[in-house]
């Protein structure tokens, strides 16, 4: 009996260990969520106002978030690793398309990351390498980390417009490729109205012309039929999940 009570205590102690080292933060909101307080009203604000235009003109699902150390949620991981498994985890973007982005700051671990889905292409990666260098470590170094955030999460927007993303663009493609097949359906029948106007007006001639004798006429007549520009019109053609990121520590 007592074995038991052991066994029972162990388990009771590891389980909630367990939970915790696999859990995330909930989303405080769609757009940003600032575990850490680093960032002011106004900048957050703005920084929404900049990630509810995207959704909308681009239909991409992009969040902000700070923490203070990836070790507050019982991870042992790398700042990357967490901002890629927190993407799949809050099930960031688009399921289709995998255009999620999720760009995460941790403050104690002086480390922060630009997670993009695996839509994006490996060359994404070193753009957003570019971002955190150029725009976001800056800021970071003297401490500005709302400023860093707000024109990180500006650039980042900027380096990440893709054609694949948005419903309304891929109509857009369509749209514009159903007009140009019109357009070239119109073309190449046009082309053969005029050619079968031309070939039967030559035939017009060539008959008009032989008046030696019926048979010679005869003869030029099945020669016009038989031949690849007579009696008819010319052919026309036709036819018809988390991925990588960028960043760094400052």
């Amino acid at each position: 009996m007592r074995a038991l009570y052991k066994y029972i205590i162990v388990v009771t102690l590891v389980i909630p260990t367990l939970s915790f080292a696999q859990s995330y933060p909930a989303p405080l909101s769609p757009y940003v969520s600032d575990y850490a307080n680093i960032i002011d009203a106004q900048t957050e604000a703005r920084i929404t106002q900049s990630l509810q235009n995207l959704k909308a003109a681009k239909g991409v699902e992009m969040r902000v978030v700070t923490i203070n150390s990836v070790s507050d949620y019982g991870h042992t991981s790398s700042v990357p690793d967490f901002t890629t498994s927190m993407i799949n985890t809050w099930g960031i973007g688009d399921a289709s398309r995998n255009d999620g982005i999720l760009f995460l700051t941790s403050i104690e671990d002086r480390e922060m990351f630009i997670g993009l889905g695996s839509g994006y292409t490996p060359v994404y990666d070193d753009r957003m390498d570019r971002v955190f260098e150029y725009y976001v470590k800056p800021y970071f170094k003297n401490e500005d980390y709302a400023q860093g955030i707000e024109v990180g999460v500006l650039e980042t927007i900027k380096r990440t417009d893709v054609e694949f993303v948005g419903a309304h663009q891929n109509d857009s493609f369509i749209s514009k490729f159903i007009h140009y097949f019109v357009i070239g359906f119109i073309g190449i029948a046009g082309i053969r109205i005029i050619l079968g106007f031309i070939n039967r007006r030559r035939m017009r001639n060539a008959a008009g012309a032989t008046t030696h004798s019926a048979q010679r006429s005869d003869s030029n007549q099945t020669s016009d039929r038989d031949s690849p520009n007579g009696g008819g019109s010319s052919g026309g053609g036709g036819g018809g999940s988390s991925g990588g990121g960028g960043g760094g520590g400052w």
